[in-house]
This record gives structure tokens, sequence and C-alpha cells, in this order.
């Protein structure tokens, strides 16, 4: 069950979060980023794996919000396994349900189905963090 959250409950709930945004749709990326800036979030923009795999190393990060199909054969799947190994949560923004489907279940992690809303994606967010124990409810 998904908790829901509106703007006035939620406020500035990801103040003081550096969350890492894997998206390789530069227009999409901005919209996600303002979205959790608006939520007092610190945004880290990455196009690529390889991209997100090294802002790792350079950042700490609370959470994640990962595109699963970054075009041209490349998925999320090393970011996301990474992620896990470090304990960082991360939930997964994707329209390519059909194509991805299989690793979308592997990776085992909440699902916002593009094109979602900014209140959707915040929503699953701080869902999973709250669950998670990494946000207070």
């Amino acid at each position: 069950m998904m908790l829901q959250y509106s703007v006035s409950e939620t406020g500035m709930k990801l103040s003081g979060f550096k969350i890492l945004v894997l998206e390789d749709d530069p227009i999409i990326a901005l919209d996600v980023e303002m979205s959790l800036q608006d939520y007092g979030a610190d945004v880290v923009h990455c196009l690529s794996p390889e991209e997100a795999l090294e802002a790792m190393t350079q950042h700490v990060f609370n959470c994640a919000v990962l595109d699963v199909n970054l075009g041209k054969n490349k998925t999320c799947a090393d970011v996301a396994v990474r992620l896990k190994e470090y304990g960082i949560p991360f939930i997964l923004h994707s329209g390519d349900l059909r194509r991805r489907g299989e690793l979308i279940e592997e990776i085992g992690a909440p699902v916002v189905v593009k094109p979602s809303s900014d209140e959707q994606l915040v929503n699953c967010l701080v869902d999973h963090l709250t669950q998670t124990g990494h946000l207070s409810a």
C-alpha cells in the first residue's frame, strides 16, 4: 500500500537529502531535479551509468531516482547493484515497463511509471524512504 503525501504534509521533507538522479533525457531530468529541489533536496544529475558510478565516489547520497532504460542498450542495473551494496534506497522512474519488465523485477525497487506527476514521484520516494527507515514519518 502506498502512502499518499500532499505538498503541505511533506513540505521540505527532503531537506538535507542529497539525491542521485540517473536520467538520460535532459528535459525529464530537469523536471525531476526541480521537483526534488522543491521539497528541499540537493540533487546531482547524471546522464549515464558510468557518470552515476563516478558521482558515487565523489558524493554521499541519501537516496536515488533511476531511469531504467538509458538508451544504447544501457540500463541502471550496475548503479542499482552499487546502491544496494551501499545500503542506499532508490526508486525506479521508467516508461519502459514492457521491454525491461524482468530487469525491473530483478532490481526489486518501487517503480513510478512515466509520465508521472511531480507529486507521484516525490510521494513514492518519501514513502519508500519512510518504509526503509531513512525518513521519519
